[in-house]
């Protein structure tokens, strides 16, 4: 595994963030309705993408080009940075 871990995963999120915009604010739980739908070059969706909440707060938080916009309360947002895709 190692490096390849979440591969799919990490791809979908940069799908997600390239077509909301650079700097676009989002919320989790749009991404986590993107992932779960998501499909592949084949068109059926991807058995490997869908994932929960908890570890999407993880893969968004290490990932470079992503970054987080806290507000009032636990409502913050998330935001894509410009970068290369994966």
């Amino acid at each position: 595994m190692g490096i390849h871990k979440h591969a799919y995963k990490r791809k979908a999120m940069v799908k997600f963030g390239m077509m909301k915009g650079i700097g676009e604010p989002f919320r989790l739980t749009e991404l986590l309705e993107y992932m779960r739908t998501f499909k592949g070059v084949n068109g059926k969706i991807h058995r490997s993408v869908p994932t929960t909440h908890i570890q999407l707060t993880s893969l968004l938080r290490i990932h470079p080009n992503f970054g987080f916009l806290p507000s009032f309360g636990n409502t913050g947002r998330w935001y894509y940075k410009e970068g290369e895709e994966e």
